[in-house]
């Protein structure tokens, strides 16, 4: 440690879930800096306010910890339950009894026979000795979520129990293995067709899914599509910091097609008086929302008018997203303070909003505009699964500081802290992501419902769901405020509960799950990933090696597979070294190592160049980048893996990347547009050409 640990932080840390060491990306061994992780144990809600109050803390803690007869939740592997009960030594010796609420209201109810209670631990308080038993209950549970009870003479407590399979969704073939399909992946912002408004819609991605599904493709990946500030302040078009996880963005809405279905005089002359063309390089979110708005206020105060034959879906809609008016006056009173919440006056913080706190005709608007996209969306995913292609959605790991999460949900987020990455070979001080990490514990204590709902929404559109930083579901590296992203400290999260919670999520919608497991992610991660079929993934910027004969290791199966994410060069520019001139732009390496990268790099597709040979692909020039890329993504079809992910601005060698981690304004980050329309892209023959030949490999044996 950077100083002398304080007495007794080991043992208050370890109760908390704090980690006080880690290995890092070299492989050494990281101690953390005493004082980080006393401000993480305070935002954990542990009482120390100085070295002398530790030892008290963790004695504070562990009484708390033996009054809790049950944990608020438990987890049931394939139905068979075990949980811990917390007892003194005469109830847990006498008998116990259970009831166990099924979510149809069916009641299992029983006594726990002493051959099903296991002692785990025994203590002494008071002059009393306590248990802490593993119980067993006789009842096998069929998948879900219910509520149960355990009941001595004198004690009663109440949790829930997940019951869930231990591996979540995965199509099979009539061997059993994975299905080997393929998709494509473009953002939905970069999509392009005329009178668009300049930025791509609901409508393109529907018009992409159709035409890579006569080609073969079965699904269609982007970018989050999630609520965003577009507005003037607060203004972050990120989607990888969205207001919310539970709502969608009125951006991608497509507002011709909705004056089309309602026939609104109004909004018919507002729409032809708009600018529908846009910047065909850059989105400007701002000009984008400006133009929009218009149109769909218009369109709301219409609906809201006169109603019609949408009123009984609209109740159903609401009725099913029971947060969405809250939502609304939230964003309504966002907009009149024209600032995030954090700086309003302490009432409208606290979420105590009055009628007069906001223009209700923008309440109305942001409701009908989550209504619309909902429509919008479903009628898209509807569409495409019937025509048997699917859309690949991505889950943020964090939402927006300023955002209705937070705001709503002010006990499931740790105040103080900033989510990020330790320091690796390319962020030598590390990450700080900036949005503040969901609290462990409150998180428990709130029975995951945040979570469940969230990925709930996704999976109500999509067939494969990407959980963006798969290590959310084991740990977090979390930076107190005022400290830079090297003293950060992991903290723990509950894995039992939040794999429980996506596997049976994954069953019930039919869905594929995939955890971004890119960097340095220690091995018992991807082993928990393979024993609850959380797909890995294979991205061949990150697994090339130059050192190795064979630069590029075994594609794992059931894993998806791709040359690159949207956080990476494309293959073009990275295949020319031109990252390596983007990072010496930006002041993170010299021009002696820029030299260095493009002769490894050269050496490296080389390398990749014979290992292709090898495996029986024909390779002619590794110097040409476009050949390269049709042979890499035949190796990469003709592997077991699950799923083959395009992207497609390689199709036409793009060199400009969408996002440039670790930068902000002075990049165009997620505002890129395509270089080719959608009509352009639909009839170009290269293109298909490409795609025709990974259709024709994912379909011949692996």
């Amino acid at each position: 440690m950077t100083q002398r640990a304080p007495r007794g932080l080991k043992r208050l840390a370890r109760a908390y879930g704090v980690q006080l060491e880690y290995e890092d990306y070299n492989r050494r061994r990281q101690e953390a800096d005493p004082h980080a992780v006393m401000m993480v144990l305070r935002a954990l809600g542990a009482p120390v306010d100085t070295p002398e109050s530790i030892s008290e803390a963790a004695r504070h803690h562990e009484a708390e910890h033996w009054q809790r007869t049950i944990d608020p939740v438990a987890v049931a592997w394939r139905g068979r339950t075990r949980l811990t009960v917390r007892l003194p030594e005469s109830e847990a010796r006498g008998p116990i009894r259970y009831e166990v609420y099924l979510e149809d209201g069916v009641v299992l109810d029983g006594r726990i026979p002493e051959t099903e209670r296991r002692v785990r631990r025994r203590l002494e308080t008071d002059g009393r000795f306590h248990l802490e038993l593993d119980v067993s209950l006789p009842d096998r549970l069929p998948f879900g979520y219910h509520d149960y009870a355990i009941e001595t003479r004198r004690h009663r407590g109440h949790g829930m129990i997940i019951s869930a399979p231990e591996a979540a969704f995965r199509p099979r073939d009539e061997r059993g293995a994975c299905e080997r399909t393929w998709g494509v992946f473009l953002p939905v912002h970069a999509l392009r067709r005329p009178g668009d408004f300049g930025i791509g819609d609901f409508t393109s991605l529907e018009t992409l899914m159709t035409w890579s599904g006569e080609l073969g493709a079965r699904f269609v990946g982007t970018l989050p599509m999630l609520a965003s500030f577009l507005g003037e302040q607060p203004h972050d078009p990120s989607p990888y910091s969205p207001v919310s996880r539970l709502f969608w963005n009125e951006a991608f809405i497509d507002v011709e097609r909705a004056v089309r279905e309602s026939e609104d005089v109004d909004a018919t002359r507002i729409l032809e008086s708009c600018d529908r063309n846009g910047d065909p390089a850059l989105v400007d979110y701002r000009a984008v929302m400006a133009s929009k708005r218009r149109v769909l206020e218009q369109l709301a105060r219409d609906f809201f008018a006169n109603g019609g034959e949408r009123t009984l879906s609209f109740r159903r809609f609401v009725a099913a997203n029971p947060l969405v008016e809250d939502y609304a006056r939230f964003r309504a009173v966002t907009e009149r303070q024209r600032s995030g919440w954090p700086a309003w006056p302490l009432r409208l913080q606290e979420g105590w909003l009055a009628p007069s706190d906001y223009d209700p005709g923008n309440v109305r608007y942001h409701l009908f505009a989550q209504f619309l996209s909902a429509h919008q969306l479903g009628q898209l995913a509807e569409r495409a699964r019937s025509a048997g292609t699917r859309l690949y959605l991505d889950l943020p790991l964090g939402v927006h500081g300023a955002g209705y999460d937070v705001w709503r949900e002010r006990d499931l987020f740790a105040t103080g802290i900033s989510v990020g990455a330790p320091p690796d070979a390319f962020f030598t001080r590390g990450q700080n992501w900036g949005f503040p990490p969901l609290h462990p514990v409150a998180l428990a204590e709130q029975r995951f419902q945040y979570f469940i709902d969230s990925i709930r929404s996704h999976l109500r559109f999509a067939g494969a769901l990407r959980l963006d930083h798969v290590m959310m579901l084991h740990r977090l590296f979390w930076i107190p405020n005022g400290l830079d992203a090297r003293s950060g400290v992991y903290v723990r999260y509950p894995t039992d509960a939040l794999y429980a919670i996506l596997t049976l999520e994954s069953a019930r919608a039919n869905a594929i799950i995939v955890g971004e497991d890119l960097g340095t992610v220690p091995p018992e991660v991807r082993r928990r990933m393979d024993r609850h079929a959380v797909s890995r993934m294979y991205v061949v910027q990150f697994e090339a090696d130059a050192a190795n004969p064979a630069p590029l290791p075994p594609i794992p199966a059931c894993s998806v597979a791709s040359l690159n994410t949207h956080d990476m060069p494309t293959w073009t520019a990275y295949a020319a070294g031109q990252d390596a001139d983007l990072r010496r732009d930006l002041d993170l390496i010299d021009e002696d190592e820029v030299r260095r990268t493009h002769a490894e790099r050269a050496e490296l597709l080389i390398g990749i160049a014979e290992q292709l040979r090898r495996a029986g692909f024909d390779v002619k020039d590794p110097r040409n980048a476009e050949a390269m890329l049709t042979v890499l993504l035949e190796y990469l079809a003709a592997s077991d893996a699950m799923l083959l992910l395009v992207n497609m601005e390689d199709l036409w060698s793009e060199i400009r990347p969408q996002n440039v981690p670790g930068t902000g304004a002075e990049r165009p980050n997620w505002q890129r547009r395509a270089a080719l329309s959608l009509e352009q892209i639909c009839r170009d023959e290269k293109i298909r050409r490409i795609l025709r030949l990974v259709d024709e490999k994912r379909k011949e044996p692996a």
